[in-house]
């Protein structure tokens, strides 16, 4: 809000703006309460912890999908190219994870880890942020792969080396 009266300040040329938000705003149950703040952690959280408990989904069904194959199905000429795609976008989002780990480390620990990476420190995201975007991405990437993995059954007539160029474009896009 002060943001807000302070630019209209100045385009109006009048004091009405601070005197407003001294009046209203200041010493409001809004601007002393940290409920808001609480409500967007916990938000944050869930969606973290949703994204992370569907991971292990996907990644269960990709594992119990291995063990049906049978052992005549071996890895033609086509599916190398895609899992080395897969594995890059993989190294990438699970790199954003880690970073959140360490972040998350360095706070706790009183490393000012913003002054030493030299990162703007009004415009930087905190652990909570990163874990969310990486644990999104993971998620986006672990549905690419079951695409892959059962586009023979989803989309016959799709090439199935869609789905790594789908998820590196993800990638690129965010």
């Amino acid at each position: 809000f002060r943001k807000i009266l302070k630019k209209y300040d100045k385009v109006m040329e009048s004091k009405r703006g601070k005197k407003c938000f001294a009046a209203h705003v200041r010493g409001s149950y809004f601007e002393k309460s940290k409920e808001v703040e609480t409500l967007i952690e916990s938000t944050e959280k869930f969606v973290t912890g949703l994204a992370a408990s569907i991971m292990v989904v996907v990644i269960l069904a990709s594992l119990i999908q291995d063990r049906i194959q049978t052992e005549e199905d071996s890895l033609d000429a086509d599916t190398i190219p895609a899992l080395v795609a897969f594995r890059c976008t993989f190294l990438l989002f699970f790199f954003t994870v880690l970073l959140s780990w360490n972040t998350y480390g360095w706070r706790n620990a009183g490393v000012n880890h913003i002054l030493i990476f030299e990162i703007d420190p009004r415009n930087h995201l905190n652990y909570l942020q990163l874990l969310t975007a990486g644990m999104l991405f993971l998620f986006l990437w672990g549905i690419t792969l079951l695409l892959y993995i059962f586009s023979p059954l989803i989309a016959p007539a799709m090439k199935p080396e869609t789905w790594p160029s789908s998820s590196s474009s993800s990638c690129l896009v965010s």
